[in-house]
């Protein structure tokens, strides 16, 4: 008994390991794990997904850039034509964009300014209006057959409407009137129902139509005017006149009052006398024009103050040849009243 519990003590210890529950694992884990095999394609998804996402980002930028730039050529080209009336780069914008709502609206506005410009021509040179007229109905039948997808309800109306107006411009009634009735039975509470009510009530009426016959065929003659006529313009001739050379104008030229000119007579002018210096050439300079026109005036006012001397002097003259005979009869009375005292 003393061995065996001598071997019981020799025999180490064992240790006892005590083993703690394991918990189950979560649902995200087990997804881990699930998804584990294919970690790469799921990233590589992820990848394309981003580029995927820059792509359209990148693309939708894009578009948004090139309608911005429609918008603008558009905005241009109507600029130019409403401060030229050129509608060249109108049509160079709807060439470019035929079937973008850009290209649309610069067909039609090509078209409005076509059509005005051609009416307002109609009553002075019908056949420019009528080219012109031409040209707007192309360019409104462009916008009404492109695609409904690339225009909004309100152009595709507009663009019937102006086309309907051309037709009846043109006096094509039937197309017009087709025209007008598809609007006002497809939009009848469009803003211009009523004027396309009207249009079809016009192309309907056959006075209208004669009317734009007569109208069309109409040529500008000058004819007679009204009332009495007009005299015939009077010929007025003037008669030659032999004008000497050298005549200046303002001058007398005719020959028959110049030979019943009475002359005046002729006032012979003060002599003056010079000194010896200006007779000879030397002394005092030459007077200035202002005293020349000085001795002028004085020249002329001694030859009226003569001519009134002469004047009186004749008139004294004259009063004493009418006293002398009076005189001369009192001084005879006078020689013989003293003769008679003599003989006394």
């Amino acid at each position: 008994m003393s061995k065996k519990k001598a071997a019981r003590k020799s025999k180490p210890k064992q240790l006892e390991v005590i083993q703690e529950p394991i918990d189950d694992p979560t649902a995200g884990e087990k997804a881990l794990e699930a998804i584990q095999p294919y970690a790469s394609t799921i990233i590589l998804a992820i990848v394309a997904g981003v580029l995927g996402f820059f792509v359209v980002a990148y693309y939708f930028q894009a578009d948004f850039q090139n309608k911005a730039l429609e918008w603008r050529e558009l905005t241009s080209s109507t600029t130019i034509a409403l401060n030229t009336g050129d509608v060249s780069t109108l049509r160079e914008v709807s060439d470019q964009y035929p079937e973008k709502k850009a290209g649309l609206w610069a067909s039609q506005i090509a078209g409005d300014f076509q059509m005005r410009m051609g009416l307002q021509q109609m009553t002075t040179d019908r056949e420019t209006a009528l080219g012109l007229i031409e040209k707007a109905k192309d360019s409104y039948s462009k916008v009404k057959a492109a695609p409904a997808s690339a225009k909004s309800s309100m152009l595709q109306r507009r663009s019937q409407f102006a086309l309907a107006y051309a037709h009846e411009s043109l006096g094509e009634f039937e197309a017009a009137q087709a025209l007008y009735q598809e609007l006002v039975e497809q939009a009848p509470d469009w803003a211009f129902a009523d004027s396309a009510k009207r249009g079809l009530a016009r192309t309907k009426n056959p006075a209208y139509s004669d009317f734009y016959e007569r109208f069309v065929s109409w040529k500008d003659e000058m004819g007679d005017a009204p009332g009495l006529p007009v005299p015939e313009r009077p010929s007025i001739e003037f008669p030659d006149l032999d004008l000497p050379s050298g005549t200046k104008p303002g001058e007398a030229t005719d020959s028959g009052l110049a030979e019943n000119a009475t002359e005046s007579p002729a006032v012979e002018e003060p002599k003056t006398e010079t000194s010896p210096a200006e007779s000879t050439g030397t002394g005092a300079p030459e007077k200035t024009d202002a005293s020349q026109t000085k001795s002028e005036t004085e020249s002329d006012n001694k030859l009226d103050s003569e001519k009134s001397n002469s004047t009186k002097s004749n008139a004294t003259k004259e009063k004493e040849s009418s006293v002398s005979p009076q005189s001369e009869k009192a001084g005879s009375t006078e020689e013989s009243g003293k003769g008679k005292e003599s003989d006394k």
